[in-house]
């Protein structure tokens, strides 16, 4: 059993180490994401602070409200693009975190499962080894029972034997007095 607990520990090791380099991947396609749409509104709008960016960045709807007014103005296709592309991104970032959110969860679950699943193994491991030893017991204790069952058995012939030759001589001189009785 003590294997099963090393590849258990292996295991949540290497499930630890996917996980970190999943979320590192996830950190860096929502960094590159934020970084496009960044270029993306100083394109449209280039008098914009960082502040206003960053605010643009986290409300979707505002930065639609922006891109639409400059095709409004200049309808030009590139600028509605950047807005489809923006909103596209936008969406696509809300998707991953709520994914990895689910996955992160999964995991935690089958973690609890395995765990659950080990300590179970453990018990049925217990179980075994204990009824093992009352077997070997068991086998002893049989072993000792034949023993004296046919010391017993001997025993009970001789017994036997000898009452038979008791009660022969018994009836030899009983049948002898009465013979000698009657002549």
């Amino acid at each position: 059993m003590k294997s099963f607990s090393g590849n258990l520990l292996c295991s949540d090791d290497q499930f630890r180490e996917v996980l970190r380099q999943f979320q590192e991947s996830q950190l860096e396609y929502k960094n590159a994401t934020q970084n496009k749409i960044k270029r993306q509104i100083a394109i449209v709008k280039p008098e914009a602070d960082e502040e206003e960016i960053r605010e643009l960045m986290e409300d979707p709807d505002a930065t639609s409200k922006l891109l639409n007014e400059q095709i409004v103005g200049t309808a030009h296709a590139k600028v509605r693009n950047a807005v489809d592309d923006i909103d596209r991104k936008y969406q696509d970032i809300l998707k991953l975190e709520k994914g990895v959110e689910e996955v992160y969860q999964l995991f935690l679950d089958l973690g609890t499962l395995i765990s659950a699943q080990g300590e179970m193994l453990d018990s049925i491991l217990t179980n075994m080894e204990q009824a093992r030893d009352y077997i070997k017991e068991g086998n002893k204790r049989l072993g000792n029972a034949q023993k004296i069952h046919k010391k017993t058995r001997s025993k009970m012939c001789c017994i036997l034997l000898i009452v038979v030759i008791l009660l022969v001589a018994t009836l030899v001189l009983v049948g002898g007095v009465s013979i000698g009785v009657a002549a």
